[in-house]
């Protein structure tokens, strides 16, 4: 066989192992901007748990620390929501090699999902209480 038929297979081969990479690491941000987007709508409804607290519970209520934290620095909490992603664009664009990707956009999908939670988790704990004093008043 020819050397030619052999560079020629292994420009094939690389061609096509290049458009896995490109295609994983575009998956990957597509991830990313999924949880990422689940991420904005709960920071974005803050806001409106705001009034729901102050409503429900009463102003003399005081309210779960993070759930505290997360009214007060609502601007903090929405700007780190664009910032996970703007990331991961860089990661994918800026290295070369597919581990540095992976490691990359992996850390940013565990930073995302935990922000998600903590919201999450500070929007609904105040409900706990008020489904409580409704059981006790029974």
């Amino acid at each position: 066989m020819d050397e030619s038929y052999f560079e020629e297979r292994i420009n094939e081969l690389s061609d096509k192992i290049n458009s896995l990479i490109l295609g994983y690491k575009f998956a990957a941000l597509a991830l990313l901007f999924l949880f990422s987007l689940l991420n904005m709508s709960a920071t974005l409804s803050i806001s409106k748990f705001r009034q729901i607290f102050q409503d429900a519970l009463g102003p003399d209520h005081p309210l779960p620390l993070l759930t505290s934290f997360f009214l007060e620095f609502q601007t903090l909490v929405t700007c780190l929501v664009f910032l996970w992603p703007t990331l991961g664009i860089l990661a994918v664009f800026r290295f070369r090699k597919i581990s540095h990707t992976t490691i990359a956009i992996t850390c940013l999908l565990m930073v995302v999902i935990a922000q998600l939670a903590l919201t999450w988790f500070s929007l609904f704990a105040p409900m706990t209480s008020l489904v409580e004093g409704m059981s006790d008043q029974r």
